[in-house]
C-alpha cells in the first residue's frame, strides 16, 4: 500500500482525494489490526500475564505513534515524500516477512470441543 501511494506521490497524482483515500484504507486496516493483535497477544501470554501484556502493547503503540510521526517529519524535511513511502513499504514487507516466524495462535484442531479433543 505505501510502496503504491509512493508511485502516485512520485508521479504527481497525489491529490486531496487520493490522500483521504489512502489515509481511510490505512485506517480501517488499522482498525482491523490492534484487536487482531490484542487478541493474538491473550492467546500467547495466558490470564495470568494478559493484563500487564496489553499494558505494554499500549505503552509500545503510543511511543511508536509518537516518537514515528517525529521522526516520520524529519525524514519528509531530508528526502522526497515518494521515496520514504517506498522505503516505507519495503520495511513494512520485512515486517510482514519476519512475522511469519511468530507462534502460530490456532493450530487445526485446537478449536475443537473439548469430549473430542482428549478421546482417543
Amino acid at each position: 500500500m505505501a510502496i503504491g501511494f509512493g508511485v502516485v506521490v512520485a508521479t504527481g497524482n497525489a491529490s486531496l482525494p487520493v490522500i483521504y483515500g489512502y489515509t481511510s484504507i490505512m485506517g480501517i486496516l488499522l482498525m482491523a489490526e490492534i484487536p487482531s493483535r490484542r487478541a493474538y497477544i491473550s492467546g500467547i501470554v495466558g490470564p495470568s500475564a494478559l493484563g500487564s501484556a496489553l499494558a505494554l502493547d499500549m505503552v509500545s503503540l503510543n511511543v511508536a505513534w509518537f516518537v514515528g510521526s517525529s521522526i516520520g517529519g524529519l525524514i519528509a524535511k531530508l528526502i522526497e515524500p515518494a521515496v520514504a513511502y517506498v522505503v516505507i513499504g519495503f520495511v513494512l514487507m520485512v515486517n510482514f516477512w519476519l512475522l511469519r516466524g511468530l507462534p502460530v495462535m490456532f493450530r487445526r484442531g485446537l478449536l475443537a470441543p473439548r469430549a473430542d479433543r482428549y478421546r482417543r
